[in-house]
């Protein structure tokens, strides 16, 4: 009442109606064109919900939204600008309020609309894309109070355009337990920009309930590409994560095996190495990296090392001293058609490899191509030498570190 009596006031002061008569036809051409859109929106959409007694033909609303925006700058092209801006600055504020409901809404049916509409037209294209490669990463959880301490690696390696998908196993705690905990974890990751969802599995072990949550969702529109796995203290538990990582690697699913160090953790994400096996001058560089699980290797150290901003160093081992000129040259080869950013550091050491682990530079974080067996006691071995957290790889076959 006092905004319309004092846009009254102004127009009965201004002794002519006529200057404010355009403002006026804006709001009320603005209200019929929404309602036009509105209901062609929900005509579109096909929801149960939408049940008219009066049934119009979609051409309707579209001519009568476009007839309205058409009218309002036939009127006045700059009070329809304004008016437009004004509109459009409520309804944002109104989002960022957070007073829209997020579910049972037409916003929420058109995105599912839409998503709909997208995954038809991916479903007729090569979904393995690798130049379309993002990580979408699947972990098997047990106890989501344990991703506390890798919360900030995971967002790092997934962000901002990756996923991730837990699967809450529920060994210990029932799956009524575990949900709103998981559901609290994903918000969180959210939060962070990385879209993360979750899926309980009832199960009597850790690798039963994996395996099942491997294959299931293998036939997903949008499947994970990496099993994400925590490398076990029990060593009497490695031979079970052995049969997972074979299991996923006949899925065509990539495999990161994360090998936190018990005291320096991610110490002070500063400094990444990646570790590249020597090369025969005669494999091409496709085979080269798929033969010793390069590509995963490099694209999650390039992800890692942008996201901390930290110094990057790619060191071989060579045997010989006469081989150390070889090696320097396969490396910026490496580093040319992978488009390694040109501040990375280049470290060709000579000698024993375990020995060189020892004397290479102390890193945050070491990453390197897992072993074919798997070889999970080179993985412990590994963590012991470097003093620092470690990540090993296994390829999919779906990446290219070339692409």
């Amino acid at each position: 009442m006092l905004l319309t009596g004092g846009v009254v006031l102004t127009g009965l002061l201004m002794r002519d109606l006529n200057l404010i008569a355009p403002l006026i036809t804006m709001i009320f051409l603005i209200a019929y064109m929404v309602i036009n859109v509105v209901l062609l929106a929900e005509e579109s959409l096909g929801l149960m919900s939408f049940r008219p007694t009066l049934r119009l033909p979609r051409l309707v609303p579209l001519l009568g939204a476009t007839g309205c925006l058409f009218a309002m700058f036939i009127v006045n092209a700059t009070f329809s600008l304004v008016a437009v801006g004004v509109v459009t600055g409520i309804y944002l504020w109104i989002v960022w309020q957070g007073t829209i409901p997020r579910a049972g809404t037409v916003r929420s049916g058109i995105f599912v609309a839409f998503a709909e509409w997208a995954a038809g037209k991916v479903i007729e294209l090569d979904m393995s894309a690798r130049r379309a490669w993002k990580p979408s990463l699947l972990m098997p959880v047990e106890d989501p109070a344990t991703i506390r301490g890798e919360f900030s690696l995971l967002v790092d390696v997934c962000g901002p355009e990756g996923t991730i998908k837990f699967l809450g196993l529920a060994t210990r705690d029932t799956v009524a337990e575990l949900v709103p905990r998981f559901q609290r974890l994903c918000a969180s990751f959210q939060k962070n920009g990385v879209m993360a969802t979750s899926s309980i599995v009832d199960t009597a072990g850790f690798v039963p309930g994996t395996l099942t949550g491997l294959q299931a969702l293998g036939s997903a529109f949008f499947r994970p590409n990496i099993l994400l796995l925590n490398f076990p203290r029990d060593p009497a538990r490695r031979e079970e994560f052995g049969e997972v990582i074979r299991e996923a690697s006949r899925l065509d699913v990539g495999v990161l095996l994360l090998a936190m160090h018990e005291k320096a953790g991610l110490g002070m994400a500063k400094v990444v190495n990646v570790w590249i096996a020597p090369r025969n001058v005669t494999t091409p560089m496709a085979d080269y990296l798929r033969a010793n699980n390069l590509n995963l290797t490099l694209l999650t150290a390039i992800r890692l090392a942008k996201a901390w901003r930290a110094e990057l160093n790619l060191i071989t081992v060579v045997p010989r001293q006469e081989e150390e000129a070889g090696a320097r040259v396969h490396i910026e080869e490496l580093r040319d058609l992978c488009r390694i950013d040109n501040g990375a550091t280049t470290r060709v050491m000579v000698g024993e490899f375990r020995a060189c682990v020892r004397q290479a530079p102390q890193s945050d974080m070491d990453i390197m191509g897992l072993r074919r067996g798997p070889d999970l006691d080179f993985v412990h071995e590994m963590v012991e030498a470097t003093r620092s957290s470690c990540m090993f790889a296994a390829d999919s076959g779906l990446e290219s570190a070339l692409a």
